[in-house]
């Protein structure tokens, strides 16, 4: 089994086309969403330094996010909106890997998966929540039930939740690679 990070559209031609079991994605806020279901804490991660001058100056955040026209773009937004957060989007980046280096090289904050950060003391070390309260986004898998039934489906599922809380930060997948997970 092996399973691939890449932007939510691509991955559903790829499902579409049969190249692909099952897709894990996040869901739009108002989207019904499939029977495989988990809410992902985000938090507002940014450099100490960044979260120091954010202290010091009312100003505008500056801030990397996905489009806006994606799930995580659409629910970012809307937070920071409804808390009345000043924001300039300096980016826009669907890659979590160069968010993170954005975040730590201290020229923005990002809504970043909590487990990025927990059990990487280098990287917490560097880094905290410059905007307090987390982002709740919901993922679903959605896969083809032609080709296999919700038991397994539910076996995949959990495979993958299991593998995204227990690999390092590290090793997070570069968008578009496969990485083989043994089992």
């Amino acid at each position: 089994m092996s399973w691939r990070i890449a932007d939510s559209r691509r991955l559903e031609e790829m499902c579409d086309l049969g190249q692909v079991d099952a897709v894990f994605r996040a869901l739009y806020p108002n989207e019904m969403g499939p029977d495989l279901i988990s809410e992902n804490a985000m938090r507002w991660m940014g450099s100490r330094e960044l979260a120091e001058q954010t202290k010091r100056n009312s100003g505008s955040i500056p801030v990397v996010l996905t489009n806006p026209q994606s799930p995580l773009g659409i629910v970012a937004r809307e937070w920071l909106r409804h808390r009345r957060v000043s924001y300039d989007v300096i980016g826009e980046e669907h890659d979590i890997t160069n968010a993170m280096k954005l975040v730590a090289n201290g020229a923005a904050v990002s809504p970043l998966p909590g487990f990025v950060f927990d059990g990487n003391p280098a990287l917490h070390e560097d880094c905290v929540e410059v905007i307090p309260g987390g982002l709740e986004i919901r993922y679903g898998m959605f896969f083809d039930d032609k080709r296999f039934n919700l038991r397994l489906a539910m076996d995949i599922f959990e495979l993958l939740q299991g593998e995204l809380h227990r690999m390092p930060p590290r090793l997070l997948p570069i968008r578009g690679r496969a990485w083989p997970i043994n089992r």
